[in-house]
């Protein structure tokens, strides 16, 4: 029985290899007049799913001749989302983009500033097939020449342009070296070749989920009858990794994108064995005992009473070898079947979660995960672990009525540790507009006898003045501090020949509620001018009714659970910002968190002392702990490790898992996260914010 089942581990391994991307094919057939109305009725047989299918019937303003230019649909300057009740299918974005009479218009005269149109979001990931129609336009216009005299330019032709990418511009849509352009496929249009059909096709083995397939032009172009097929015999598409979700001491977690016809996913593990003369890392296959064996096997094995290294021990005497060697032999060092384990595909799963257990912490490790579809698996792309275990925050000792000794769990591969300290104020009611943020900049009144925002002091070159010396709190960001205006009560942005330099302040804690009101008072010597702010990624304008602007504005946090916010002026004139405030609604319970300073400890420690504390100022205090490693560019730094909240009046520590609103007993999950905002599919060692079916949240601590 000990030998049947070795031998049937033995034969479970083979040998996988896959071809390489082939390069772009691009045609482009004038086809003078614009084809039948039914054309994309049209029935074909064809292996390939059709993922896009778009004629712009609802684009029903303008005509072919006459586009609507007045009204465009979309804009980067406004909202570059297209109404989805004009198109079919999800959401269309673009630049510049026009109805014209059943067909998209694009227009921009600007060579460095083409319009363009993009299709929905998704897998674009196979052997690809991009077809349309488009007809380039007379393009003409008026501008004074050298001599101030009104004359007509015009382009001889239209630059199509047509590219994969995503709203990072990610470079692993490379079309090759063929084409000019990079990422662009390139070609003219001219406007006596009337309608042509466009046909681009190619391999795309990178399955990002949000890209887009872009079609942009300078000058005047009509597009229309977009398809775009997708197919997957040859080849499937690598999954996105997003990155690391949580390591430990011992453990890491990855997040990966799901691939398009993917029916599951093989995960791979290895270790570093050394290099090789080019300096190219060596690595073998690593398996833990508990991946060796299915359940059933290991079921086999304790009822034979042996432990998984006793029996290894003795099957290695049966074949007269070492127990490396029979683990070489069970583990074979290439192909698509010696994985770690499979991830079983969802329907529905926007993002998909494994995490390697058991590890080494002294070893480096790499990493792969490939897409499975029938005998067809995706590129090998092994990667390094390049994530350091995140410290567990242990209780606080030394707790005295101002200060207290912060403890850490050890990270071996640890070059040095930091400890965050925050103050800690907590609702102790339900409240709507609960302070999470407060700048008054009072600290300018010892700086400065200037009282008149007509006539400030400025810091200049020679001053050693800092932003931070106008704040209660820490952490604030400005574009040169040469350039502060001191007032007093007041901080002031001044401008150079670039405009009004941009004040950020420190990151502060929005995880209670999914909105965020931030108040406040700004001034100007300028009448009627505008002040930009962004808070959450997210930037609005606010206008001002005459020199002062008092007000305040609800946004969206986005899921985020920390964020700041960036505030400027217009270019000609300085502004001066009496206050800013940022309130929440709070549940009782719910915590915020001041930042109040970043301290190092070397790697030997393992513990840091805070002492001077004010116990009046905050409700609590609290700590976070980090490991890094390495240096420069290639510094790696710990992920979150949550809180541990310290009460100097009763000596008191926990681990903060506040900010919960209780699950009704018959409440079901209906959704798990990570603090970073992932969402994952099982529980993963850290932090996870569970989401159940009555509305409820609750932070769970996994080991």
């Amino acid at each position: 029985m000990r030998k049947d089942l070795l031998t049937t581990i033995l034969a479970a391994s083979a040998l996988f290899c896959c071809g390489s991307a082939s390069a772009v094919k691009v045609t482009v057939t004038p086809l003078g007049e614009r084809p039948a109305d039914d054309r994309m009725k049209t029935v074909t047989v064809s292996k390939a799913d059709p993922i896009v299918t778009e004629d712009f019937s609802a684009f029903t303003a303008g005509t072919n001749e006459n586009p609507d230019w007045d009204n465009f649909l979309c804009s980067y300057f406004s909202n570059a989302e297209i109404d989805p009740e004009l198109t079919h299918g999800a959401q269309w974005t673009g630049h510049r983009v026009a109805m014209a009479g059943g067909s998209a218009g694009l227009f921009n005269l600007n060579p460095s500033d083409p319009s363009y149109i993009c299709t929905p979001k998704m897998d674009y990931s196979g052997t690809i097939t991009v077809t349309f129609l488009a007809k380039a336009l007379f393009t003409e216009w008026e501008e004074e020449d050298e001599n101030g005299e009104m004359k007509k330019f015009h382009f001889t032709s239209t630059s199509l342009m047509a590219r994969l990418g995503t709203d990072d511009y990610d470079d692993e849509f490379d079309f090759g070296p063929d084409f000019r352009g990079g990422n662009f496929v390139m070609c003219p249009l001219f406007p006596d070749q009337g309608w042509c059909e466009v046909t681009i096709e190619f391999d795309n083995y990178t399955a990002h989920n949000d890209a887009f397939f872009q079609i942009a032009c300078s000058g005047h172009m009509l597009v229309d009858d977009v398809k775009i097929k997708q197919s997957i015999d040859k080849f499937i598409g690598c999954p996105v990794v997003e990155g690391f979700t949580a390591a430990t001491e011992d453990s890491f977690t990855i997040a990966f994108q799901p691939v398009r016809k993917s029916s599951n996913y093989y995960v791979y593990l290895y270790e570093l064995t050394g290099y090789d003369g080019d300096g190219n890392p060596q690595y073998k296959t690593v398996k833990p005992y508990k991946y060796l064996f299915s359940e059933e096997e290991l079921k086999q094995i304790e009822e034979m009473g042996y432990t998984v290294e006793e029996y290894l021990e003795d099957m290695a005497k049966m074949y007269g070898v070492s127990v490396d060697e029979l683990l070489d032999m069970l583990i074979p060092q290439k192909g698509p079947y010696n994985h770690l384990a499979i991830v079983d595909s969802k329907k529905g799963a926007t993002l998909y979660t494994f995490t390697y257990e058991d590890l080494d912490p002294a070893k480096q490790y790499y990493f792969d995960v490939r897409s499975h579809n029938q005998h067809t698996f995706s590129p090998e792309n092994i990667r390094p672990v390049n994530v350091i275990g995140t410290p567990v925050n242990l209780e606080a000792t030394d707790v005295t009525e101002n200060g207290f000794t912060a403890n850490w769990s050890k990270i071996t591969k640890a070059e040095g540790y930091t400890v965050d300290l925050y103050g800690v104020n907590q609702a102790t009611e339900d409240e709507e507009n609960f302070i999470v943020f407060e700048e008054d900049f009072d600290a300018t009144n010892d700086l400065t006898d200037a009282t008149d925002i007509n006539n400030p002091e400025l810091t200049g070159e020679n001053s050693d003045i800092v932003f931070d010396d106008l704040t209660s709190t820490p952490g604030w960001k400005f574009g040169n501090d040469d350039y502060i205006l001191l007032v007093k009560g007041k901080a002031g942005l001044g401008v150079d020949d670039y405009g009004c330099y941009r004040l950020t302040s420190p990151t502060f804690y929005v995880a209670n509620a999914d909105q965020a009101t931030l108040s406040l008072c700004v001034e100007s010597p300028m009448k009627d001018y505008e002040v930009r702010i962004r808070f959450a990624d997210e930037v609005i304008a606010l206008q001002a009714d005459g020199n002062k602007l008092e007000g305040e504005i609800t946004l969206p946090t986005k899921g985020l659970k920390e964020t700041n916010f960036a505030i400027s002026g217009p270019d000609e004139a300085p502004i001066f910002i009496d206050y800013i405030t940022v309130t929440q609604p709070l549940k009782k319970g719910d915590n915020t968190y001041t930042w109040l300073g970043r301290y190092d400890a070397d790697k030997e420690n393992t513990s840091y002392k805070f002492e001077n504390l004010d116990k009046d100022a905050f409700g609590f205090y609290a700590y976070r702990a980090g490991a890094w490693m390495g240096e420069g560019s290639k510094k790696i730094e710990s992920m979150d490790a949550g809180r541990m909240l310290v009460n100097l009046t009763t000596g008191k520590s926990e681990f903060d898992l506040v900010g919960e609103i209780e699950a009704a007993s018959d409440a079901k999950e209906v959704a798990r996260y990570t603090l970073d905002g992932r969402q994952i599919d099982k529980p993963v060692p850290g932090i996870n914010i569970v989401r159940y079916n009555d509305g409820s949240v609750r932070k769970v601590f996994v080991k």
